[in-house]
Order: structure tokens, then C-alpha cells, then sequence
């Protein structure tokens, strides 16, 4: 359970939205069996997951309704998809996730059709709104790191997906611009990004090799290149270059490209600098990079008492991840 409440943001597809319900079904119905139904294009029967429910002894389905900011589910959507339930057999309880948010109109709604379907003789119906849903992410602190904290993740079917809270960019597809015209200066920072993002060294040391120290590249860019030419020290074996160019380059760093670089770092175990890198001042005007950064923090201070290997009391482990602050992010 993560020791702090955050504002996750809302999923950015209905793919991902999905992926997310159904990890986190499997854990609330006790069933990692649990799974999508069918495929895109086909009939679906108002049901997107379905699993068994070890608490209840019956079969449950969650319909994932995506909405975007101020985009509320509608009590006529519900119904419709309450309906198309009924072709699901054998379905004992049906469940609307939505990143709606909660609302004592859609919850009343809900308890009365939900009253009119099991007097028939059908499934009770139930609402998730995305409070709900992030309520009880906050009890399966792996869900957290997974959905955001990696920058790409893939679907089913092995392609690659952005995730939840992805910092970088996908690469360009309009090329890297011509920096040597001080042209697409951005596309270069982009593309940078996203070789460390899919730990493309090859990708990353052509690039930093190239422009570290281009004159058409600004401070803050210079910053971010310098910082992740660090990732290539440490891939080499060079751990005195590494460390010294992550002291000189971190402060100067935007906070963006010390949160790219100290996922990275844990993903290589290299816990106590990925730490160093959190622990510097963090924008406050971005909340979805507070929201990594406290993660990060809370991985670092658990990991750190497995890699060292030595024995901390679970109370010290606490005490180090209730000790991160976290800037709060502004409602939505």
C-alpha cells in the first residue's frame, strides 16, 4: 500500500484503460484468471472483463467506459450497456469502470437499476468512478509502478504503447529536423528521450556524441544531454565518470530529465543515485512529474533495503517514504 494519497491522472486510451481494470480486477475478485472478452470488432455483450469472484462465488464483468475531463458518464450509456449485459450467461454482477468522477446522481441511478435488474431475476449493477478506481490502486503499489512509471509499455499483442503517465514522446515521425540550421532542435530532445526510454544505447551515445555541446541545442537541453550521457558511463563500467558527470549535470537538469534518468538508473539497480536525483527540486507547476518523483522515492527507499541486502526494519522503510514530500496536484 503506497503511504501517501495520489492524484493519478486518467488513462490516455481505452486500451490502456482496459489493461489497467483488468490487472486490477484480477486482484479485487481473487481470480488471475481473469480476462478480456473476445477482441475489438466483436460482440462483446456489454462486458470488457470478466472473471470469477472468489469473495462472492459468482461470475462478475466490468464494462470500461474511457471519459475525458468534465466528460461525464450518462445514465442512458449505463443502461444501454445494462441491457447488452443480459446476453452475457450466467453473469452475476456487472460493473461500470469509468474516469468519470464520482457523483451522487449516476450512484443513486445506479443502486435503482440495479434494484430493477436483480427483481427480474439478472445481475445486481455497480458503479466504479475513477475516485474509486484510484482508492483501490493505492492498495497494489506494483499496479502503481507499472501503469506510471514506465514510459512505454506494450498491448497484448506485443505492439508498443505509450502508458498512463508517459514523460517522453514517441519518436518523431517527421524526422530530426536540421539542428545544424538551428532548425528541430526539439525533435533531436525528443528522440533522445525516447533511446532512453527504450534503452537504445546504440541510438543514445550517436546522439549525445553528436550534439552534447551543440551550440543550437539551449541551456536546458544542453543539461538534459549532458545528464543522460551518464546512462552510457554507467552502461560502459565507468562508475567514477558516471558519478561525476550525475553531480555535475543533476542540479542543472530540468526536473523532467531527473525523472527519466533515475527510473532508468533504478531499472539498473543503481538505487542511491536515482534517490539523489528525486530528492532535487522538483517542479511544482507539473504534478504529473510529483507524482513520479514521489513514486520513484517510495520504490527507492523499499529497494534499498533488498539490493544493500542489509537488515532494515520495516518502520525505517516507512519512515523514509512518509518523509517524501510531494507537491499537491491541483484537481481535475
Amino acid at each position: 500500500m503506497l503511504p501517501q494519497k495520489l492524484d493519478l491522472p486518467i488513462p490516455a486510451s481505452e486500451q490502456v484503460f482496459e489493461d489497467l481494470c483488468r490487472d486490477l480486477w484480477r486482484r479485487l475478485w481473487d481470480d488471475p484468471k481473469a480476462l478480456k472478452h473476445g477482441r475489438r470488432g466483436q460482440a462483446q455483450s456489454g462486458v470488457d472483463i470478466f472473471g470469477w469472484s472468489a469473495k462472492d462465488s459468482r461470475w462478475e464483468g466490468v464494462q470500461c467506459k474511457l471519459r475525458g475531463p468534465g466528460r461525464n458518464l450518462k445514465p442512458s450509456e449505463i443502461k444501454s450497456e445494462a441491457i447488452k449485459a443480459e446476453g452475457f450467461e450466467d453473469l452475476g454482477c456487472l460493473i461500470i469502470a469509468t474516469t468519470s468522477r464520482r457523483d451522487t446522481v449516476i450512484q443513486r441511478y445506479v443502486r435503482r437499476l440495479s434494484k430493477e435488474w436483480e427483481g427480474r431475476g439478472l445481475f445486481s449493477v455497480h458503479i466504479f468512478a475513477w475516485d474509486d478506481i484510484v482508492d483501490e490502486l493505492h492498495n497494489y503499489e506494483d499496479l502503481v509502478l507499472k501503469y506510471y512509471l514506465k514510459p512505454f509499455d506494450r498491448f497484448d499483442d506485443g505492439s508498443p504503447a505509450e502508458s498512463l503517465v508517459s514523460i517522453g514522446a514517441p519518436r518523431s515521425e517527421t524526422g530530426l529536423g536540421d539542428l545544424e540550421s538551428g532548425e528541430g532542435s526539439e525533435s533531436w530532445v525528443l528522440e533522445v528521450r525516447a533511446a532512453v526510454d527504450r534503452q537504445d544505447y546504440a541510438a543514445l551515445r550517436q546522439m549525445v556524441v553528436k550534439f552534447q555541446g551543440s551550440e543550437v541545442l539551449d541551456t536546458s537541453q544542453q543539461s538534459e544531454f549532458s545528464l543522460y550521457s551518464t546512462l552510457l558511463a554507467y552502461h560502459d563500467g565507468n562508475l567514477s565518470d558516471a558519478q561525476e558527470i550525475l553531480a555535475r549535470s543533476g542540479p542543472n537538469a530540468s526536473s523532467e530529465a531527473r525523472i527519466r534518468t533515475a527510473l532508468w538508473l533504478l531499472q539498473v539497480g543503481r538505487v542511491a543515485e536515482a534517490r539523489f536525483l528525486v530528492d532535487l527540486e522538483i517542479n511544482p507547476s507539473s504534478p504529473v512529474v510529483n507524482i513520479l518523483a514521489e513514486a520513484v522515492r517510495i520504490w527507492a527507499s523499499l529497494s534499498t533495503s533488498i539490493s544493500i541486502g542489509t537488515r532494515v526494519r520495516i518502520e525505517e522503510v516507512d519512515e523514509l517514504a512518509q518523509s517524501a514530500s510531494m507537491v499537491d496536484a491541483p484537481a481535475t
